[in-house]
């Protein structure tokens, strides 16, 4: 008996010496995550309209933002704990940063007249060097699920070639441009210009984009690295 005591007082006394054991985690450093760091970004609206975006945080409080019809670096951030709020012109975006790096933002002052959901999740790949690197994939047409092939030839010299069995979306020997995480290339026409703007999504293995004119989005597209 007095074995079997001294058994479970032993048992007792390790399973409270674990417990005490226990150091807090120490607070998540959320700056860390924005400060100088890419974040790759997804717009979606009810109207069923798909945007990809990229944010740029720079220690300063300034943001550096790529999207489908050029870059920006007028806006502001500030980050309380996780809670971060951007400051785009007179509207200011707010939401938290997750523990796993990401963020879902919906509230917008002044309130947004269309409903939206703003995902970002931070993005390591910047650096990624798209010469004769090769991307396959579809693109869908906006505000349908019709889709056709689409693939991305990046060659040296930022020459971009967009093969596709649809005309619209083929284009060859187009120079394109890279910023952080993001590509543009621009194709001219006579009365308006066609832009091809993707983003590299973590992880380095997937683009996500559009295509889009003056007009407006006319596909939005996933390509991945073969």
């Amino acid at each position: 008996m007095k074995k079997l005591i001294l058994m479970i007082c032993v048992f007792i006394s390790f399973a409270a010496c674990k417990k005490n054991g226990n150091t807090p985690t120490p607070d998540k450093d959320y700056l860390s995550a924005l400060k100088d760091k890419g974040w790759s970004v997804t717009l979606s609206t009810s109207d069923n309209q798909t945007q990809y975006l990229f944010y740029w945080f720079n220690a300063d409080g300034t943001m550096f933002i790529s999207q489908t019809y050029g870059d920006f670096s007028k806006y502001t951030w500030k980050l309380d704990g996780k809670h971060l709020t951007m400051n785009m012109d007179a509207t200011a975006f707010e939401g938290d940063i997750t523990n796993d790096n990401k963020f879902v933002i919906t509230k917008a002052t002044p309130a947004n007249p269309t409903p939206f959901v703003m995902a970002g999740e931070l993005n390591t790949y910047t650096d990624l060097i798209l010469d004769n690197s090769k991307w396959q994939g579809v693109a869908t047409t906006t505000g349908t699920t019709k889709t056709t092939g689409l693939a991305l030839y990046f060659s040296p010299g930022l020459i971009l070639d967009v093969p596709s069995p649809d005309p619209k979306i083929m284009t060859l020997n187009l120079s394109y441009t890279k910023t952080a995480g993001s590509f543009r290339a621009i194709l001219k026409g006579a009365t308006k210009n066609t832009y091809y703007f993707g983003i590299i999504m973590p992880g380095g293995k997937e683009i996500r984009g559009v295509i889009a004119d003056a007009d407006g989005i006319s596909y939005t597209f996933k390509v991945t690295k073969q």
